[in-house]
């Protein structure tokens, strides 16, 4: 089974500094030009249309605000957030460069310029700017967070800490980066630290389904499946919507080999999101455990085809024994050997 965590890209989490409140809020004055009244009232339309989530609006609006202001710069810098949320990554990128253009010091452009590297996975270039971030403001702990989740996604996880540890000591309540450290210190089995962070973030925020999520998945490397369940239940109750959820729930219950909850759980997941790997990938490993190896294989390719790259773990993944012989199986190991060779 695919284990803990199925991915997904906290950077992008960290990419919504708050029209409301929140560190980057405290950094949009400095060197702006002063608004005049209606560029101004437009400004505070366009940030509440984004607490909306009316996108297009607030577009609408900066746009506006732009015209008759250029120099503002915190207007490119917020319209690029707003292309983020719209995942049109490049518009994202063309207004955080103009912002940057406009005010070479404004340290929140190069740490979300550097968010978007980092899901256009340039990793180099985001830790380029998440350094550029920190030279400007040495007290801003976001880069700190971001910089810790890329070593994290390298493998790296006593350099994440590292630099999480940093972002913690500036924002001892940044509930992001201690969720973090919990899933390092989970890679590194140390699983009474893990759940100490975990615990920390529910002092934080009671109603945190990451914190259970984590919790649950302690418990599922150490094999208490029940106690697993429990907290994944407690993450499900906050938020229905959490699809790796039914995936670690499907894998306790293939554990607690009451297949047909597994098989459930893992169809909830693919109806919620049918382009995930992960799930194809565990519903490959169930069908392989129910002796359909057709199925199973099925499943796999479609795993493979949706993003699943990580071969060594299929290679040591016991749940797929019954389908190690099979040539298609050897054909995609074959696959994704040669694609990380690229």
């Amino acid at each position: 089974m695919k284990r803990i965590l199925t991915l997904i890209l906290l950077l992008a989490i960290c990419f919504l500094i708050s029209f409301k409140t929140g560190e980057a809020k405290e950094n949009l004055d400095g060197n702006n030009p002063e608004l005049n009244a209606e560029a101004s009232n437009l400004l505070e339309l366009a940030r509440k249309s984004c607490e909306k989530r009316e996108y297009d609006k607030a577009i609408e609006y900066y746009i506006k605000i732009l015209k008759s202001e250029p120099a503002f710069y915190t207007g490119y810098f917020e319209l690029g957030q707003v292309y983020y949320y719209k995942r049109d990554y490049n518009k994202a990128f063309e207004n955080l460069n103009k912002c940057i253009e406009l005010n070479s010091q404004f340290a929140p452009a190069f740490n979300e310029r550097g968010i978007l590297y980092g899901i256009m996975k340039e990793y180099d270039r985001a830790l380029e700017d998440f350094n550029a971030a920190l030279k400007i403001d040495p007290k801003y702990s976001l880069p700190y967070y971001n910089i810790g989740y890329l070593y994290y996604l390298n493998k790296e996880y006593k350099k994440a800490l590292e630099n999480l540890n940093k972002s913690l000591e500036l924002n001892p309540e940044h509930k992001n980066s201690i969720n973090i450290k919990g899933i390092c210190y989970l890679r590194l089995k140390e699983y009474d630290r893990a759940l100490e962070c975990y615990n920390a973030v529910l002092k934080i925020d009671s109603k945190d389904y990451w914190a259970y999520y984590g919790i649950a998945s302690v418990y599922f490397e150490k094999r208490d499946y029940k106690k697993a369940l429990e907290y994944l239940n407690k993450s499900l109750e906050l938020n229905t919507k959490f699809i790796p959820v039914f995936n670690l729930k499907g894998n306790c219950y293939v554990k607690l080999k009451e297949f047909d909850k597994a098989l459930e759980c893992y169809n909830t997941s693919l109806g919620k999101n049918p382009d995930s790997d992960g799930t194809l990938y565990n519903l490959a490993c169930y069908y392989s455990l129910m002796n359909n190896n057709s199925k199973s294989l099925e499943y796999l390719e479609k795993a493979v085809e949706k993003g699943f790259d990580d071969y060594n773990h299929m290679e040591s993944d016991t749940d797929l024994d019954n389908i190690r012989n099979e040539s298609k199986y050897k054909s995609l190991i074959a696959i994704l050997k040669e694609k990380a060779k690229k």
